[in-house]
């Protein structure tokens, strides 16, 4: 960023640069985050052969009968996927009369809840479409995720402005870092 900019502007430049920061960490995070759950995380319900861009009621009902009902009855039990999924999944699952069947409703609390669980919106779940679970597919979870854990190390998200490096340019660069770690406690 040029040293002029932050200098001359109304607003704190290097503040809106470091928010800015802040959210690319989280998207890079929340990758890294979807990924070991992913890997940890035991097939409950694959479609049927031949379905790969497709989810079906009964999928879903499946996929919630594959899990414990001892974490089900976890506080913390939900649906974790990423919007394009929860909207395909409220637009057009459809009764054989072609009726939605509105399995996906918003809480006074403006939370998304499906078939009495929370929906978690996880922009890094993979979307409904080609792949298997077994080539590391997987675009929607359910279960505790009370039992997924992130660990952010003191001193865990820096974010460091470099000036010295950059002063034959007048400019400043902004560096982010995050250290931590994720898992599932219990597949």
């Amino acid at each position: 960023c040029s040293n002029a900019l932050i200098q001359d502007s109304a607003y704190p430049i290097d503040e809106v640069l470091a928010q800015a920061l802040a959210l690319r960490l989280s998207r890079g995070v929340g990758r890294y985050c979807v990924a070991a759950l992913k890997a940890a995380a035991v097939v409950g319900k694959q479609g049927a052969s031949g379905q790969t861009s497709s989810v079906i009621y009964e999928d879903l009902i499946d996929l919630l009968a594959a899990v414990n009902p001892a974490y089900l009855t976890s506080p913390k039990a939900a649906w974790a996927m990423n919007f394009k999924t929860l909207q395909y999944i409220q637009q057009k699952l459809k009764d054989s009369n072609g009726r939605p069947l509105n399995l996906v409703q918003r809480t006074a609390a403006g939370v998304w809840e499906m078939l009495g669980f929370p929906v978690r919106i996880c922009p890094s779940f993979d979307d409904l479409g080609a792949g298997s679970p077994a080539t590391g597919h997987l675009p929607i979870a359910v279960g505790d995720l009370g039992l997924f854990h992130i660990r952010v190390g003191a001193d865990g998200i820096r974010v460091l402005v470099k000036r010295e490096r950059f002063a034959e340019y007048d400019e400043s660069a902004f560096l982010g870092f995050w250290r931590g770690n994720a898992g599932l406690a219990v597949a």
